[in-house]
C-alpha cells in the first residue's frame, strides 16, 4: 500500500469524528427542539424532586449539578458539608475518590491533592486545564443525557430512549435570547438566579459587551459599542479559524464559552440588578453552609452594603464588573442552571463543526497524558440504577477517553459553516502530532501579572525571534504558536489580554496601551451605552507610520486569560494542606503568533527586523488577585498544518519536503537564519553535506504507522508490518477501539472496558456514610 492511496482513500472523510444518529441533538428553536425541551422540562421536575428527598441521589438534579461544582470549594467542606449529606466518606472524598468538583476549573483542588496522596510526588495532576475542558465537557453531557434518559423511560415518558440534549445557538440573530420555555416561573427550567435583562425578554443583540472585557476582544469597530452577540459570534469565528487542537480549545473556553457563562449570570445587567443577582446566588450558598461573597444574614440586607465596599467584591459590584453573579456565571453552581446544558451542547456543537472542516486536528493521548483528569460520571447500569463510569481515573485511560470523544453517542442535526470551510483527511490530522511541533524556544518569566504587566517581554532568550522569520515561515505553510503557562488563585475573576508585536514599540506606547483599559464608559439604564473618549489614540504612531488604535487592535490582540470565579474572594485553605492558592489553578493560553504578526506586517505596523514580543494587559494590575496570578514560561513552537488551506500546497500535491519534521529532528537549525528562511533548500545545499535525511511527509506515516504496531503486537499477523495498513486499522477500527497510538496497553473496546462500580454502593441506595466507592 502506498501514501497517496491511504490519503485518497480517506479524502472523502466528513469529519475526525463519527456520531450516532439514535441520538439527535437539536437546535432549541427548532420544532423537534421544543420537543426535546418539553422532555428534558419533564427531567428536570423529577430529578429536582429526587434531590428534594436525597441530595446525594446520581439521578438528582443537585448531584448531577455538583459533578462539575458545588459551593463547597474548600477540603474542609467536602470533608464535612458534603459527607454529612451522603456524598462519601472524608477518607474517600480527601484522596479524590468522589465524582464532585470535578470540571476540569478544580485542578487547584485536586492537584493539591495528589500531592498530598503520594508521597515524594511535585507534580501537579493537571500541568493545563485547557486540554481537558472539551473532552471532559463532551463525556459529561453524554453521561447526562444517559441519566435524563433513564429518569424519562421510568416515568413512561415515549421517545425516552432517542432523546438528546437541544442546543442553544445564540451566534444565530433571532435566536440569542433564552428560549420561551425557560421563561416561565412555574416551569423547572426558570432559575431566578440568570440575567435578570435576559429573563424578561432582552437578547445578546440588545446587551453591550462588559467595558471590563471589550478591550479583549478579537476585534473593535471603530470606536462604537459592541453587542455581546457579535463579541459571541467573532468569538467563535476566531476559534474556528484555528488549526491546532490546543489553539481551539483556548479560543474556544474563552470566547463564547466563558463569555456566555457571564452574560447568562447577569454581567450586563444594571448594578440594581446584579445586587438582586448577589441575593439569590449568596442565598443558594448560606442553604449549603457557605459564606459568600459577604452575605450576613444577621444584618438587615444581608450584608449587601459591606459586600460592595470589600475590594474582593469590584468583579461583582464595580462598574466594569468581570463576574456574573447569577448561578451560571459562578463555576461552583453553573450546571444547577438549566440553561448551562443547552451553552455546553452549544460550545460541543462547535467542536463537532471544526471537526468537519478542513481545519480540524486531533486531541492526543498524549496531550491528557501531560494534564491527567478524572473523567467519572455516573450512567444507567443494565438494570437501570446508577452505576460509576470511568473513562480515565487522574490519566489511567486516555486512550478511552480519545476513544469515546471522537465515537460520541449522538450526533447533531445539521453542522453550519462547514461547506465553506473544506472537509478534513483524517490521515492528515493523525500525522499532526506532537512530536512534529518543534518548538523554538521557551522564556522563562516566573513574575506575578502586577509584576508584568504593559512590560515588553522578548520573546527568545537564546536567540529574540525576528519578525522576518516568522513571515519566512508563514509562507512555508508553518505557523508559530505560543503556550502562556500560568497559574491563578481559585478565587480569580479577571481579565487578562495578551498582546504580541513589536518588542520596542509595545515597550514605546505602554502608557497608552494602559490607558485603552480606562477609556470605556459604562452603559446606563438609560441605554447611552460605552464611549471611547480618549482622543490620544490619533496620535500615537511607530516610526514606520503605523497607528495604534481600536480600530486595529485585533492586529496585537493574540490571546485573553477570561477567568470564571471558582470561590467567594476568599482564599481556599485545606486541613492539613497548604493554602489553594499557593498553587491555584494551572493554565495554558495557546495562541497563533503568525496571523498577529502578518496582520501588523500588512498595516505597516511592524518592521522585518522587529523582535517579536508580548505584553500582559489587565484593568487592574494591582489587585490581589493579579499579584497572585503568576505567568511561568511562554514557549514558541512550530506548527505545519498539513490540511490544505488559503490555498497553501498539502502533502497530496507539490512538494513533499517535510519541513516541521525537519526542524524536530535537526532543532539547532531553529536558530539557523538561512534554515528558517528556505528549509528545503537549506537542506539540499547545506542539510545532505551534513548527513542530513530528506524528511517527506510520507516518513510520519511510516513512524506513526510503526509505533502503532509496536504498540499493539496482535495487529501484526493480520497486518503484516505495513504502516500505512496500520493507520487505515487504527482509523477504521483502532481508535474507536480504544486502542494506543504508541506504547502503553491497548483495550479491547473502548465502549465495553470502562470501570464501572456496583450500583447497590451508591449513596442513594445506602444508609451508611461509606456511600461512594472509590473510583477505579
Amino acid at each position: 500500500m502506498r501514501f497517496r492511496k491511504l490519503l485518497r482513500e480517506f479524502s472523502d472523510a466528513k469529519s475526525l469524528e463519527s456520531g450516532s444518529r439514535q441520538h439527535v441533538r437539536y437546535n432549541a428553536f427548532t420544532e423537534e427542539g421544543a420537543e426535546s425541551i418539553r422532555l428534558y422540562e419533564k427531567a428536570v421536575g423529577i430529578m429536582k424532586a429526587n434531590s428534594a428527598v436525597d441530595q446525594a441521589d446520581p439521578y438528582g438534579w443537585l448531584y448531577q449539578a455538583g459533578i462539575h461544582g458545588t459551593f463547597w470549594n474548600t477540603m474542609d467542606q467536602l470533608t464535612s458539608l458534603a459527607s454529612e449529606r451522603g456524598f462519601g466518606t472524608p477518607e474517600q472524598i480527601q484522596f479524590g475518590d468522589t465524582v464532585l468538583n470535578n470540571c476540569t476549573h478544580y485542578a487547584g483542588l485536586w492537584n493539591e491533592v495528589v500531592r498530598y496522596s503520594q508521597e515524594g510526588s511535585t507534580d501537579a495532576i493537571a500541568g493545563d486545564i485547557t486540554i481537558n475542558f472539551l473532552p471532559w465537557h463532551r463525556l459529561y453531557l453524554q453521561s447526562f443525557e444517559s441519566v435524563v434518559r433513564q429518569v424519562l423511560k421510568e416515568s413512561g415518558e415515549p421517545g425516552a430512549d432517542n432523546w438528546a440534549l437541544p442546543y442553544w445557538d445564540y451566534t444565530v440573530k433571532g435566536q440569542d435570547g433564552i428560549p420561551n420555555q425557560f421563561l416561565n416561573p412555574d416551569s423547572p427550567l426558570w432559575e431566578k438566579s440568570r440575567s435578570l435583562r435576559m429573563a424578561a425578554g432582552e437578547s445578546l443583540s440588545d446587551l453591550l459587551q462588559p467595558t471590563a472585557t471589550l478591550a479583549l476582544g478579537a476585534d473593535l469597530v471603530g470606536t462604537e459599542p459592541e453587542s455581546i452577540f457579535d463579541f459571541q459570534k467573532l468569538g467563535r469565528e476566531k476559534a474556528q479559524d484555528q488549526t491546532l487542537f490546543g489553539a481551539f480549545s483556548t479560543y474556544t473556553e474563552q470566547d463564547p464559552h466563558n463569555n456566555m457563562h457571564d452574560a447568562v449570570g447577569g454581567i450586563a445587567d444594571y448594578q440594581w440588578q446584579r445586587d438582586v443577582l448577589w441575593d439569590y446566588t449568596t442565598a443558594y450558598a448560606q442553604d449549603d453552609g457557605v459564606p459568600l461573597w459577604g452575605r450576613n444574614s444577621s444584618e438587615p440586607d444581608n450584608g449587601l452594603q459591606a459586600a460592595r465596599q470589600d475590594p474582593a467584591n469590584a468583579g461583582v459590584f464595580g462598574n466594569n464588573p468581570t463576574v456574573g453573579p447569577g448561578l451560571i456565571g459562578f463555576v461552583p453552581t453553573a450546571a444547577r442552571e438549566p440553561l448551562f446544558w443547552l451553552h455546553h451542547a452549544y460550545i460541543d456543537k462547535i467542536w463537532s463543526e471544526w471537526n468537519a472542516s478542513e481545519n480540524a486536528s486531533y486531541l492526543f493521548a498524549e496531550n491528557l497524558n501531560q494534564s491527567p483528569w478524572n473523567y467519572s460520571f455516573f450512567t444507567p447500569g443494565a438494570d437501570g440504577s446508577p452505576q460509576l463510569t470511568t473513562y480515565s481515573d487522574w490519566g489511567d485511560g486516555s486512550d478511552r477517553v480519545i476513544a469515546n470523544v471522537y465515537n460520541p453517542d449522538y450526533s447533531y442535526d445539521k453542522l453550519n459553516n462547514i461547506a465553506k470551510r473544506g472537509s478534513p483527511n483524517p490521515v492528515l490530522a493523525l500525522l499532526d502530532q506532537p512530536r512534529y511541533q518543534p518548538a523554538l524556544d521557551t522564556t522563562e518569566i516566573h513574575k506575578s501579572v502586577t509584576d508584568l504587566a504593559y512590560q515588553s517581554i522578548v520573546l527568545g532568550p537564546n536567540q529574540p525571534i525576528m519578525a522576518r522569520d516568522v513571515l519566512r515561515l508563514r509562507d512555508l505553510g508553518i505557523s508559530l504558536t505560543m503556550e502562556l503557562n500560568y497559574s491563578v488563585p481559585m478565587s480569580a475573576a479577571q481579565n487578562i489580554a495578551v498582546l504580541v508585536g513589536d518588542g520596542d514599540f509595545l515597550n514605546t506606547n505602554r502608557d497608552q496601551i494602559s490607558g485603552l483599559w480606562q477609556t470605556w464608559e459604562p452603559g446606563t439604564p438609560e441605554g447611552n451605552g460605552q464611549a471611547f473618549t480618549d482622543p490620544a489614540w490619533g496620535s500615537i504612531y511607530d516610526k514606520r507610520g503605523g497607528a495604534f488604535a481600536p480600530t486595529n487592535l485585533s492586529n496585537f490582540a493574540v490571546g485573553t486569560v477570561n477567568l470564571l470565579p471558582m470561590s467567594g474572594g476568599a482564599p481556599m485553605e485545606m486541613s492539613g494542606h497548604s493554602s489553594m492558592d499557593a498553587h491555584g489553578m494551572q493554565g495554558q493560553l495557546t495562541v497563533d503568533l503568525s496571523d498577529s504578526i502578518y496582520r501588523q506586517s500588512e498595516f505597516n505596523l511592524i518592521s522585518p527586523g522587529s523582535e517579536v514580543a508580548i505584553m500582559l494587559a489587565a484593568s487592574d494590575p494591582s489587585s490581589i488577585e493579579n499579584s497572585k496570578t503568576h505567568i511561568h514560561s511562554a514557549t514558541v513552537s512550530l506548527h505545519h498544518s498539513l490540511q490544505s488551506k488559503d490555498g497553501k500546497k498539502d502533502p497530496l500535491t507539490g512538494s513533499d519536503f517535510d519541513a516541521a519534521a525537519y526542524f524536530a529532528e535537526h532543532p539547532d537549525l531553529l536558530y539557523n537564519a538561512k534554515a528558517l528562511r528556505n528549509p528545503e533548500r537549506y537542506y539540499e545545499t547545506k542539510g545532505k553535506k551534513l548527513g542530513h535525511d530528506r524528511p517527506k511527509f510520507n516518513q510520519r506515516a511510516k513512524e506513526v504507522g510503526r509505533d502503532y504496531l509496536a504498540a499493539n503486537p496482535d495487529l501484526v499477523e493480520q497486518l503484516g508490518t505495513s504502516p500505512y495498513k496500520a493507520i487505515r486499522h487504527y482509523l477504521k477500527h483502532g481508535l474507536a477501539e480504544g486502542r494506543s497510538l504508541s506504547g502503553g496497553i491497548a483495550m479491547s473496546s473502548a465502549h465495553d472496558g470502562m470501570h464501572t462500580r456496583d450500583s447497590l454502593h451508591l449513596a442513594h441506595e445506602c444508609c451508611s456514610g461509606d456511600s461512594l466507592l472509590p473510583i477505579a
